[in-house]
């Protein structure tokens, strides 16, 4: 799975005419380590997901669109990317009902406080 988020990211960088030390700075990271994301010998890329996905203007979950990288033959774990994005989409619903739930409760503090 982390060779291949890292070939996607590498698609990404060289689309954008980004070199690796360039995206690496904008991550904060060093150009080695980022250069393991690429490699995929890390798998500190879920780490920098939602800022790779900023850098590159594309939504978090086109990480894990895999069909877009393998060829069609080996595109064998269709139902693991699946699943994967599914986890992934509910864990947005989850955050996004916590912010909206903090919202409310900010929303009353203020009230109460004015």
């Amino acid at each position: 799975m982390n060779r291949l988020i890292g070939v996607k990211v590498k698609e990404l960088r060289q689309s954008h005419n980004y070199s690796q030390e360039e995206v690496a700075d904008m991550l904060n990271v060093s150009q080695a380590t980022y250069s393991r994301i690429e490699n995929g010998s890390s798998s500190a890329w879920v780490n920098y997901l939602d800022r790779l996905s900023s850098i590159y203007n594309i939504q978090s979950d086109e990480f894990l669109r895999l069909e877009e990288i393998l060829p069609k033959s080996a595109n064998q774990d269709s139902d693991l990317v699946n699943k994967i994005i599914e986890q992934y989409e509910i864990r947005i619903v989850e955050k996004d009902k916590i912010i909206d739930d903090l919202r409310k409760k900010m929303d009353i503090l203020i009230r109460k406080l004015t």
